[in-house]
Order: structure tokens, then sequence, then C-alpha cells
């Protein structure tokens, strides 16, 4: 396995960045086409399929248009016709005043991603996305991320500086040719004989949440995940995980479907009922007999690449393990045992 990784060309920078978050932002537009193949219906329809949401909620805080028309929810909308959503300006929610940095170079930033803070903009999350909010500290447009963390997942996440190296690294990801490891707190006692979890996945399997991922017989995507080490606790089982394909929600769905969801995940905990109430209400404080824990116990431990320049296999580890995230909930998990990087 690759050391980490130390180079000559490292670029001094503070080991932690500041951050200046945005308290009210000036507002935001979404263009959504509809499909060419689809057909006719009326708005309220359209975009309660396209997102799960109540279309009416949406209409609280900003408007929908064709052009300069406004549109109301039983306006009819065809195919190819692009909708515009307007959303009026808001308060966003707060992040960390500071990102830790792994390692910085002239061509990869690698930073410890905080649970709860978007990478790019999402939800009510828009300028205090984690993307924005470096590309202002560093003063670097051409910043990008090269993989994807969840809002509630932390742990290390790597950006190309460079946009001429943006594809060699991207294209490591979609041919597997990196490698990642995960620590995962689940539910239940997870069984140590189970090496492998594999299966075949598909979104909108779920009549209620229409952007959960579930397990299909035929079709849908592959999905493989290794798992390399099982510790047991009282309640739950801490999992070292290596997934061999990179799919949206791989680990959250696949563990669910095994029996095990993660601890503290909202959107794939057994009883729907969960997630259905924190949309709603955004109440941690209603759930949190069910989930036990207030986000979702998912951390990105290590990631492995090419280095883009030097060709050298670089391995970039987190500085801190997923129990560090809760300090105090010692009691749900196992005690902890670090793999060697």
């Amino acid at each position: 396995m690759s050391r980490p990784y130390q180079s000559a060309a490292m670029v001094t920078m503070e080991r932690f960045l500041k951050l200046r978050a945005v308290k009210r932002n000036q507002g935001r537009e979404h263009k959504i086409r509809v499909s060419e193949d689809g057909h006719r219906c009326s708005l309220d329809q359209l975009i309660q399929t396209l997102t799960g949401k109540k279309t009416a909620l949406l209409l609280q805080d900003g408007a929908f248009f064709s052009g300069s028309t406004p549109l109301s929810l039983d306006a009819s909308v065809s195919c190819g016709q692009e909708i515009v959503y307007r959303r009026r300006a808001w308060v966003e929610p707060a992040i960390p005043a500071e990102v830790q940095i792994i390692h910085c170079d002239d061509s990869l930033l690698v930073v410890e991603k905080p649970a709860g803070v978007p990478m790019t903009p999402s939800g009510d999350f828009y300028c205090n996305s984690l993307v924005h909010r470096l590309r202002e500290a560093l003063n670097e447009k051409d910043l990008s991320p090269i993989h994807r963390l969840d809002i509630e997942t932390s742990g290390v996440l790597i950006f190309s500086r460079k946009r001429s190296e943006r594809g060699t690294l991207q294209r490591q990801f979609q041919s597997g040719n990196i490698q990642k490891i995960y620590h995962a707190l689940v539910f239940g006692h997870f069984d140590p004989r189970v090496k492998r979890l594999h299966g075949r996945f598909e979104k909108g399997q779920s009549r209620r949440i229409f952007s959960k991922w579930g397990a299909v017989s035929s079709g849908g995507k592959k999905c493989v995940t290794e798992v390399l080490s099982v510790q047991h606790g009282k309640v739950a089982s801490l999992l070292h995980l290596k997934p061999l394909t990179g799919r949206t929600n791989q680990l959250r769905a696949q563990l669910s479907d095994a029996g095990h969801p993660i601890v503290g995940d909202k959107k794939y905990h057994c009883d729907e009922e969960v997630y259905l109430d924190w949309i709603e209400h955004r109440n941690i404080q209603r759930l949190i007999h069910k989930l036990l824990l207030p986000t979702q116990a998912l951390h990105a431990w290590s990631v492995t690449i090419q280095h883009p320049v030097t060709q050298d296999r670089c391995q970039f580890t987190s500085a801190m393990d997923l129990p560090d995230r809760f300090p105090g909930a010692a009691g749900i998990f196992p005690q902890f045992q670090r793999l060697d990087p």
C-alpha cells in the first residue's frame, strides 16, 4: 500500500485555512429543462417528480418563470421548455470558521472536510458551500473537487488547482484507479464473516423518498464494497470499508439494504418516517432516539491517487478518526482500533 504522500514541491500553507462565511446571500437562480421525451404536465407535477419536494413550499421562498412570465402551480409545461426558479435572498446556515489542510502542492489541495458542510451549493447552502469558501480564501477560481462527499460525511477531500489537470484526476475516479477507505458506524451486530457487499442499485425505488437508491434484481448500477474489518459494540458495529465502485450514496444504500443502516443516517434509516419527519420539521431532537447520533457516522479516512505531475502513488490520510467527531457518544462506539495506512 502507498505511504502517506510527501513532496519536495509542497506549498507552504497554514495548517488551518480561515473561511469567511456569508450570513445572507443575494438569492439564486435555478434552470430546469423539461425532458424532450417527456409528456405535457403541470408545473406542480414536474417539480415533485424531479425533486420530490412540494412545489408550494418552494413558492414560499421564490417564484417560477418561463422567460419573463410567472408560472402558477397548475401552469402547463411542455417538452423541451426551460423553467427558471428564482429564489429570494435568504440567511444561510453557519459553517466552521476554518478547515484543516492535509496537503497542498501546485496541483492538489487536500482538506479535512467537516461534517455538515456541503461541497457544492445545496439546499439552504449556496455561498457557504465548501467550494465557494475555499475559492475565495485562496483566490483560485479554478479550484475544483475531483470526487464527492455527502454533506454529512466528513474526511479526506481532494481538489484540483489547475483546470488543465482536472480531467486526468477525475478519470482516475471514473476508471477505478484510486483507493478509498471509509469508517462507518452501523446499527446492530454486523456479521464478521461478510467480506464483500455487492448488488445492483437504482434511484427512485422508494415511492416516498424519490432521491433514495434501492436494490434491484436487474438493471441499475453495479455496487461492490469490501469489508476490511468489523468491531462490535453494544448497539452498533464499526466497519472499515473499501468501495470498489463509486456510486452515489453507495455505502449508505448497501449497508441499509444489508439490514445495517449507518447510525445517524436519516434518508437510509430503516423507518422512512424518520427522513420525512426531518424534511418537514428539521428538528433533530424529535429523532435522536431513533438515530442515536445527530449526523450520519460516515468518514472518508483515506484516499490514494496517482499524482498528475510526478505520477507518484499518493495516499492522503485523515488526521481524525470517526469517533473523534462524536466525543460525547463514546458509549455507542466499540473500542476503536485504527488500521495502518
